[in-house]
């Protein structure tokens, strides 16, 4: 995409990007949007939850500021759980 007098239009970078992260605690930690593109749901689907009692027994979250983030083990459970026809042992 071009302006008008031909030189490149920049687009804007993601807002939610971070830098790569080194600390081992922080490692386990997604932000929301990486959380909805690895459950396959739309972000807003996830905000829905933390707005819901039911939903945030379903997946707890974390805020640093204005980040909200998930542990990698609470998102793995939610899978689990939700899992029909398996034997919850497995």
């Amino acid at each position: 995409m071009k302006a008008q007098n031909n030189t490149p239009v920049q687009t804007q970078t993601n807002p939610q990007h971070l830098p790569p992260v080194t600390d081992p605690v922080l490692r386990d930690l997604n932000t929301r949007q990486e959380t909805a593109d690895y459950l396959r749901v739309p972000y807003l689907t996830l905000q829905f939850w933390a707005s819901t009692r039911e939903g945030r027994a379903k997946l707890p979250y974390s805020k640093y500021g204005r980040s909200v983030m998930y542990r990698k083990k609470d998102v793995l459970t939610l899978i689990n759980s939700s899992m029909k026809g398996i034997p919850s042992h497995v």
